[in-house]
């Protein structure tokens, strides 16, 4: 699932975002990507953020959003339920939420210099 670690897998890539500057460019894109011919969803409102997703010529997903809350330049507030509203959220951030801090965080390699698993 999105978020756990599982390092008897490789990653795989979910899809890429594009930030726009405002709404108006969000809906923009959604217009010419219409009358191009390529499928596009109406706009999703997420709260804190509205998207629309569609796919490369190639099959990338790929998403285009508006942030209605600029959440960049200031502390992060875990408490901060527009932002960090799920209900069940990743470990991490729940360890966040209720501690301030994260006790572990798992070591990042680079593609073919992964260790072995541990033994479990």
């Amino acid at each position: 699932p999105a978020g756990i670690p599982d390092r008897l897998r490789k990653a795989q890539f979910d899809h890429l975002s594009f930030n726009l500057a405002d709404e108006q460019g969000l809906l923009d894109l959604q217009r010419r990507l219409k009358e191009a011919g390529c499928e596009v969803t109406d706009v999703v409102d997420h709260g804190f953020v509205r998207s629309i997703y569609f796919n490369d010529p190639h099959g990338i997903a790929l998403e285009a959003s508006w942030w209605v809350v600029d959440a960049t330049g200031r502390p992060a507030d875990y408490g901060d339920e527009l932002l960090f509203s799920d209900p069940s959220p990743v470990p991490a951030v729940a360890e966040l939420k209720t501690a301030g801090a994260v006790s572990w965080t798992p070591p990042t390699f680079l593609s073919g210099n992964e260790p072995p698993p541990d033994p479990v």
